[in-house]
């Protein structure tokens, strides 16, 4: 319909959809969980390529343009709260903002105003309480996206602005403590009013990259303590259903009740130990209804290793989260994995992804992640191919079929070796299982554990037949270095074939000898 039509002859209501998608389009996705607490990058770094510069820019073009910024608040709900010195290309700080002027299309001479708008030709400083005012003016009464990122600069005009809050990202880089922390939690501690609006909340904490000296031994660069979180929005929050946390704990004194989406980004402990495990396992539990799980580093409130997992009375202490989609779990070691599980139930129809898993003192194999628990992985009743593969770096293990999928990274941990058979895929009952692939890992034990029993003087048609309904398997480039696990594929492929459980295809690559 507008094809031919030039830009200034555009309605008012579409040129607004287009500047709209300035924002989004800087922003990047919006799908959970949200980017890591210094982003959106380029508002953190600097303001040549942030959305709030462009909209500025924007308002030079012609009256039209900016009588269309004036006319749509919805372009003005997006508030950036980024560092607030900036500078112009000759080094001389900006400091005049706004947008009343008699600038003509030509970008001539223009009044020095409450809110004159800098030329587009310099970096901008961005935000003065006057830009963020005036933003908050111009968005009417509309519910408000605020990120604010490496400082807490205008912060107190948005409190005053809460009940207007529609998501809130709030991301640190840490440079002192405990200077920084006192900081953010005065900040935090402001917003008391209620929030009736808000639906995703977003609170975290990092560390540069060249702190090397909060660094451990393994790179990983995590607060050496958490941020405590004062009690926010009275707890008045009677939409919010997203919540991201990043380097903070404890917030026993805040309930975050019926969420949707929830992402928990803990650090590594030095020298304390972790807090109660109830508080995460009653965050859990407030939010029955959670569609999408994001846990990583949980150091904060889950040992790193143990004797035994605990005793979990499935009537009281387990947790069921019947909506879940989707449980990630990473950089954890093993024994925190098997705490976690041993309360939470992972229903039908969703996908577990456990990455970056080490183990301690005892190496993974031993600790058998799925096989402790496996009633627990409803995911797993009906799952039709696996594939497993080994490096030297990490094994990795993938299932899916009509019930769910599962996907495991374990990371090396001690004796290489000791991981011949990594993730005990091959001690689940797997009775839905039809395709089996094995890549650059130990078979021998896998081929045995699919060879049913038999016994001469038994009788061999009431044993079990480990996943009746295997029919493909395929391997490539074994570990073994001799050909004895030719011989125990052979003897399985003719003992099911006996069985009347035939193996319909084998397909080997990358074999030697």
């Amino acid at each position: 319909m507008y094809g031919k039509v030039t830009v200034n002859d555009l309605p008012m209501e579409v040129l607004a959809y287009v500047f709209q998608h300035i924002q989004q389009d800087r922003l990047g996705s919006f799908t959970f969980p949200y980017p890591t607490p210094d982003a959106p990058r380029e508002v953190k770094n600097t303001c040549k390529n942030s959305p709030f510069r462009e909209l500025v820019t924007i308002q030079h073009v012609c009256r039209y343009w900016r009588q269309v910024l004036q006319t749509f608040p919805l372009l003005w709900t997006t508030i950036f709260l980024p560092a607030p010195h900036y500078v112009t290309h000759s080094g001389e700080v900006v400091t005049t903002c706004g947008h009343n002027s008699d600038q003509d299309e030509s970008h001539g001479p223009r009044k020095a105003g409450w809110c004159s708008w800098p030329r587009a030709d310099v970096s901008i400083q961005l935000p003065t309480l006057g830009h963020i005012g005036h933003c908050l003016s111009l968005s009417g009464s509309h519910p408000l996206s605020v990120y604010s990122v490496d400082h807490v600069h205008g912060l107190n005009l948005v409190e005053r602005q809460a009940h207007r809050l529609r998501h809130l990202q709030i991301g640190y880089t840490l440079k002192s403590v405990p200077a920084v922390f006192n900081i953010i939690w005065n900040a935090l501690d402001g917003f008391r009013a209620p929030v009736p609006l808000l639906e995703s909340l977003d609170i975290g904490l990092c560390i540069p990259e060249d702190a090397d000296a909060w660094s451990d031994h393994d790179g990983i660069d995590m607060p050496i303590r958490g941020l405590s979180l004062p009690v926010l929005f009275s707890q008045r929050m009677p939409r919010l259903k997203r919540l991201r946390l990043a380097g903070v704990a404890p917030w026993t004194r805040n309930h975050f009740r019926r969420l949707t989406h929830l992402c928990l980004t803990g650090w590594r402990l030095m020298e304390t130990s972790p807090t109660n495990i109830h508080e995460l396992l009653s965050l859990l539990r407030q939010s029955p209804g959670l569609e999408e799980v994001y846990l990583s580093h949980l150091d904060p409130w889950i040992y790193e290793s143990l004797d035994e997992p605990p005793v979990v009375n499935d009537k009281g202490d387990a947790i069921h989260l019947r909506k879940l989609r989707r449980l990630s779990v990473s950089d954890c070691y093993a024994a925190q994995i098997l705490v976690l599980f041993a309360y939470l139930h992972v229903p039908v129809g969703s996908a577990v992804v456990l990455s970056k898993i080490q183990g301690t003192g005892v190496n993974i194999d031993s600790v058998g992640i799925c096989t402790r628990y496996p009633t627990h992985f409803g995911n797993m009743s009906e799952l039709h191919r696996v594939e497993l593969e080994t490096t030297y770096y990490e094994s990795k293990g993938l299932a899916f079929g009509p019930s769910g999928a599962l996907q495991i990274t374990t990371m090396r941990a001690g004796d290489w070796q000791s991981l011949s058979r990594p993730l005990h895929f091959t001690k689940l009952p797997l009775s839905s299982l039809e395709k089996l692939c094995l890549h650059n890992m130990a078979v021998q034990e896998v081929f045995r554990t699919l060879t049913p029993e038999s016994d001469e003087s038994d009788d061999n048609d009431n044993k079990a037949v480990p996943c009746e309904l295997l029919q493909t398997l395929w391997m490539s480039d074994p570990e073994e270095e001799d050909l004895d696990y030719y011989d125990a594929l052979l003897r399985c492929a003719k003992t099911r074939h006996a069985r009347k459980f035939p193996l319909k295809s084998v397909r080997m690559d990358g074999l030697d000898g």
